[in-house]
Formats: structure tokens, C-alpha cells, sequence
């Protein structure tokens, strides 16, 4: 066991108990390979978020609307290696990973 996970009795061994943000509670099937997700922020690209998911585990994204107010919006989200978005055009969409490493990244215009 990692840092914050916890094992989870009446659980099959294969699941793990995280404690999120917010501590919310999210189940993970240790079974599966873990991939890395790598979000980047769309107006400062050196900002990053990383994320350990299995293929098919599906994680929320919301793009930052901080920058709305200097004359910026929300355009799409792209992923570099594949993975399906629920809405790439919307600033709040679900995210499902891919059987692979993969970076996701909201596009900015201006």
C-alpha cells in the first residue's frame, strides 16, 4: 500500500480504496496496468496534473476558466495517445484513459 490507499475488507485484494480531493472515495481495480495521465494546462503549459488510471477508469476535467476575464476561452481538449472524451468541446467533461500513457490538454484561444 501507497501513501493514502487503504485495503478494503469484504473487497476482493484486486480493489484499493483511495482518498481523493475532497476526500472522496475512489475504487481502483489494481489488476489492470496502471497508466500515466498527464494533464496540461491549456494557458500555462508548465502547470501539470498527474493522474495513475487503468484503461477504461474514466476521470472528470474541467478546464480553469480563470483566464476567461483577460480576453481568453475554452476551445477543446485534446489527447496526444488516444482515450475517448465525453464532450472535447466542453470545459467539463468526463475523460475514459486509454490502454496506454497519454496526455490530455485544454486548447486556449484567444
Amino acid at each position: 500500500m501507497y501513501g493514502n490507499e487503504r485495503r478494503i475488507i469484504g473487497y476482493p485484494d484486486s480493489y484499493v480504496q483511495t482518498y481523493a480531493q475532497e476526500n472522496e472515495l475512489r475504487f481502483q481495480d489494481i489488476t489492470k496496468e496502471l497508466h500515466t495521465l498527464t494533464v496540461i494546462d491549456g494557458f500555462d503549459q508548465n502547470e501539470t496534473s498527474t493522474y495513475m488510471l487503468t484503461e477504461g477508469e474514466t476521470i472528470e476535467l474541467f478546464a480553469d476558466d480563470s483566464w476567461d476575464n483577460i480576453g481568453y476561452e475554452f476551445y477543446s481538449w485534446t489527447s496526444s495517445n488516444g482515450g475517448t472524451f465525453d464532450d472535447a468541446q466542453s470545459p467539463y467533461t468526463d475523460f475514459i484513459m486509454p490502454d496506454n500513457d497519454t496526455s490530455v490538454k485544454a486548447t486556449i484561444i484567444q
